[in-house]
C-alpha cells in the first residue's frame, strides 16, 4: 500500500537580521534627526485638518450668502404723505398691535422715482384719484361707506363736510340753501355764513349747487368757474363774506341769534372743547324729491406698494395682507381718527368726541361721497 504522504506544517516567517537591521536603523535616525519625525507628523495632521478646512470653507461661504439675502431684503415701510406723519406716528405708538414698519415721508407725485429701494408697504395719503384729470372736479365713490375700498385702495378715516349749528338753532331747510328763501329760525332771521376767502370752501357750496340729481354733478368748467366767482355775492350769505376766512367765522357763529355755517370736521375739531359741546352736526339739505344723499368729504385712504421681488414675494404678500387687516381693526381706525381729529370710516370704531359721533353717523347712512379733486394742496 502506498501511504498517503502528510502535508507539511507551514513555517512562520521571522524576520531577517537585515529587516531588523533597517528598522533600528531608521529609529536611530528619528532620535538623531526630530526633523523626521516632525515632518511625519505634520502630515498626519495635514490629512486630519482637511475636513476642518472644508467645513470652514463652507461656513463662511454660507455667512456671505446669508449677508447677500439680509442686504438684498426688502423693507416694509409707511409711506406716508406730510400732513400726516405726526398723527401717523402717535397712531402707531399708542395703537395696540402696531407695526414696528418705518416711516417714511412722501410727497404725493413721487412715484415711482421716490419710492425707497427694495421697499413694500402702505401709502398713506388723502389724495384723490391719481388718474382724474383737470377737467373733473369731483370724483364720485359709491357705496363707500360700505365696502370701504375704491380702485385698490381702502379708507381709513373721514373729513366731512357738515353744516354746524348750536343746538339751539334749528336745522337748515334746502329753500335756504338755494336761494328761494332768507334763513330762519323759530320765525326770525338768521345768518348763514360762508367763508369767502377760503376756496376750499366755495368749491365746496359750488358741488352742493351743482348737482342736480343725486351723485351727477355739473360738466361744464366754464359754470363751474362763474359760479365760484359770483358766489359770495349772490346774496344767500353775511355781508362781506367775500373777505372772511375760517378765523371770522367762529365768532359769528357763536354770537346771539341763528347762524349756520358749512364746514369740515377737521376745521371745527381745533375749536376748544366747550365750543364743540354746544354745536350740532347735520347734512346738507336736499331737494325732497331726493330719496338719497351723499357727503363731500377728505378721506385718508390706504394704498398697498410692493416692489417685484421673486425671492420674498410669499412674505411680502403675507405681511401687507396682515397689515391691511391691522388697518381695518375698529381698534386701529380708533386710533388712526383720533389722532388726526376726524372721524373713523370702520362703522365698529369709536369716534373722538360729539361732532366726530355726527360726522360718522352722516357717514355712515350716505350713499356715495364725493372728493374735491381741485385741493391747493393735493395730500
Amino acid at each position: 500500500m502506498k501511504r498517503k504522504r502528510g502535508r507539511s506544517p507551514k513555517r512562520r516567517a521571522t524576520p531577517s537580521k537585515s529587516s531588523e537591521a533597517e528598522v533600528r536603523t531608521q529609529l536611530a535616525q528619528v532620535e538623531r534627526d526630530p526633523g523626521v519625525g516632525n515632518r511625519v507628523m505634520l502630515t498626519v495632521a495635514g490629512l486630519l485638518r482637511q475636513p476642518l478646512i472644508w467645513l470652514a470653507m463652507a461656513l463662511v461661504t454660507f455667512s456671505l450668502l446669508a449677508t447677500l439675502v439680509v442686504a438684498g431684503r426688502p423693507e416694509p415701510v409707511w409711506l406716508v404723505s406730510p400732513e400726516f406723519t405726526e398723527p401717523w406716528q402717535k397712531m402707531l405708538d399708542e395703537a395696540p398691535g402696531a407695526l414696528d414698519w418705518r416711516l417714511v415721508e412722501w410727497q404725493p407725485g413721487d412715484e415711482p422715482d421716490g419710492m425707497p429701494a427694495r421697499s413694500y408697504g402702505f401709502i398713506v395719503s388723502a389724495q384723490p384719484e391719481p388718474d382724474v384729470g383737470d377737467h373733473q372736479r369731483v370724483v364720485v365713490h359709491h357705496h363707500l361707506a360700505r365696502r370701504l375700498s375704491a380702485n385698490g385702495r381702502f379708507a381709513l378715516a373721514i373729513d366731512p363736510w357738515l353744516v354746524f349749528r348750536r343746538h339751539t338753532t334749528a336745522s337748515l331747510s334746502y329753500a335756504a340753501v338755494s336761494g328761494s328763501a332768507q334763513p330762519d329760525s323759530s320765525g326770525g332771521s338768521g345768518a348763514l355764513l360762508l367763508p369767502g376767502g377760503e376756496e376750499t370752501a366755495v368749491r365746496a357750496w359750488v358741488a352742493q349747487l351743482l348737482q342736480p340729481t343725486p351723485a351727477v354733478f355739473e360738466t361744464d368748467t366754464q359754470r363751474w368757474d362763474q359760479t365760484q366767482a359770483s358766489l359770495a355775492r349772490s346774496g344767500r350769505f353775511q355781508r362781506g363774506a367775500l373777505t372772511y376766512d375760517w378765523q371770522d367765522i367762529w365768532p359769528r357763529l357763536f354770537a346771539p341769534g341763528p347762524a349756520w355755517v358749512y364746514a369740515p370736521l377737521s376745521s371745527v375739531q381745533q375749536l376748544p372743547g366747550d365750543r364743540t359741546s354746544v354745536l350740532e352736526a347735520d347734512r346738507f339739505p336736499i331737494p325732497d324729491s331726493w330719496n338719497e344723499y351723499g357727503l363731500q368729504a377728505r378721506v385718508l385712504w390706504a394704498r398697498p406698494m410692493e416692489q417685484a421681488n421673486g425671492l420674498h414675494q410669499r412674505r411680502i404678500e403675507r405681511e401687507l395682507a396682515e397689515a391691511r387687516e391691522w388697518l381695518l381693526l375698529p381698534g386701529t381706525q380708533t386710533e388712526i381718527a383720533a389722532a388726526l381729529k376726524w372721524a373713523p370710516a370702520q362703522r365698529q370704531a369709536r369716534p373722538l368726541n360729539p361732532p366726530a359721533a355726527a360726522a360718522q353717523r352722516a357717514w355712515l347712512a350716505s350713499s356715495y361721497v364725493w372728493e374735491d379733486t381741485a385741493r391747493e394742496s393735493r395730500n
